[in-house]
């Protein structure tokens, strides 16, 4: 697996602590897991490494995003857990809408350009710039809205009630 500081991948890195005599086990049973998850949406690959001293293993993996990942985790609870109840196919994919907001680091970006934009010492092309990342944000912020509206039709909620249970503050409103 190639380590590079570009793109947008999220990376992982676990640490075990094991003993001299089992750290081959561990990295056995590490090596099935990882076959296993090879086939998951997003999933990118692992490098496993040992200490010579026997005492640890470093996984290093790479998942092609947050959300990916989010869902391997959500799967992988569910397998675990059965019981629990399950949202439809249709829930969980209104629930990931209305979750999608703008990326740290768009939402970092969108921060600085406005602060300059107060200061008054934003460049032209900045200002293009923050047009274009205020436009993305009120899409994704109306596509989130329009999911939310149509879960709570779905549940046959208001949708200030489906806002509460699911933790959702409204934002102020600027006048």
């Amino acid at each position: 697996m190639h380590i590079s500081k570009d793109g947008d991948l999220i990376t992982l890195i676990n640490v075990f602590d094991t003993t001299p005599e089992q750290q081959q086990a561990l990295i056995d049973q590490w090596v099935r897991f990882t076959e296993e998850v090879s086939n998951e949406p997003g999933y990118v690959g692992t490098a496993l490494h040992k200490s010579t001293d026997g005492t640890r293993v470093i996984n290093y993996a790479h998942w092609r995003s947050q959300a990916d990942f989010d869902a391997f985790l959500e799967e992988a609870l569910l397998l675990r857990n059965p019981s629990r109840p399950t949202l439809s196919a249709q829930e969980t994919k209104l629930i990931r809408q209305i979750n999608r907001g703008l990326p740290v680091d768009l939402r970092k970006r969108y921060a600085q350009l406005s602060g300059r934009q107060k200061k008054g010492t934003l460049t032209a092309t900045e200002h293009k710039e923050l047009l274009k990342l205020t436009h993305e944000a009120e899409s994704r912020d109306a596509d989130r809205a329009a999911a939310l509206v149509e879960l709570a039709k779905l549940r046959r909620l208001p949708v200030r009630t489906l806002m509460t249970q699911m933790g959702i503050k409204a934002p102020p409103i600027h006048g």
